[in-house]
């Protein structure tokens, strides 16, 4: 396989992405979850923009990535960041699943 093959495997981009997730820190990684659906039932969604506000920092930045997503989060609509390092990137609005809920 040559190098840009190695760079476009979307398999194993999503291999790698999945093991990374697998190494946050279980107890982070929980209270991070509840709290985005807490905040999901007051107002209805959560952006990464609130959790970076009310959480500690992560062993590893890449760990944010594990937090939202499915079975608990569904993606909604993107809005732009507020966070000066964003770069007024957009980022998702993200919605409780019916799993979530439980949380």
């Amino acid at each position: 396989m040559t190098a840009l093959h190695q760079q476009l495997d979307l398999f194993g981009g999503r291999e790698a992405r999945d093991a990374g997730r697998s190494k946050a820190d279980p107890t982070w990684l929980l209270e991070a979850r509840q709290m985005a659906a807490e905040l999901c039932r007051q107002r209805g969604y959560v952006t990464t923009d609130s959790l970076h506000i009310l959480l500690p920092e992560p062993r590893h930045p890449n760990h944010w990535g594990a937090v939202l997503g499915k079975p608990y989060f569904e993606s909604g609509e993107f809005v732009q960041t507020k966070r000066k390092v964003g770069h007024a990137r957009y980022i998702r609005r993200w919605t409780l699943t019916s799993e979530g809920a439980a949380l």
